[in-house]
């Protein structure tokens, strides 16, 4: 009887610490090292917010909300993996913070090869 009261207690806390953890985090999206792959930073911890729904673009600022996955792994092989999320665009922030600047295209006459 202790034997089976011992297992049980010792699988209660595999249990617990296995546990969902839901979180949201509020950032712009980056690009993570593996193509495809989205990132947030918040301070120095980063998480994976590839599997957010709808999907996130990278340069888009919000607020994605999910579960940190125990145990998961990810092609991307960076950051705290949120699964399942989802990801809201925050409408008072841009909806990118890529610069984007004038591009003059000269015919190739104009071009000078040196």
């Amino acid at each position: 009887m202790k034997r089976f009261l011992c297992l049980l207690v010792s699988l209660s806390g595999l249990v617990a610490s296995n546990a969902a953890h839901a979180i949201a985090v509020t950032g712009c999206v980056q690009q993570g090292v593996s193509q495809g792959c989205k990132i947030i930073r918040s301070g120095t911890t980063v998480y994976n917010v590839s599997s957010a729904q709808p999907t996130p673009v990278v340069g888009t600022c919000g607020t994605v909300t999910g579960t940190i996955a125990q145990n998961a792994m990810s092609i991307c092989g960076q950051g705290i993996i949120l699964k399942p999320a989802t990801w809201a665009v925050d409408s008072a922030q841009p909806k990118s913070r890529i610069e984007t600047r004038p591009v003059v295209i000269l015919p190739k006459q104009q071009l000078q090869i040196q």
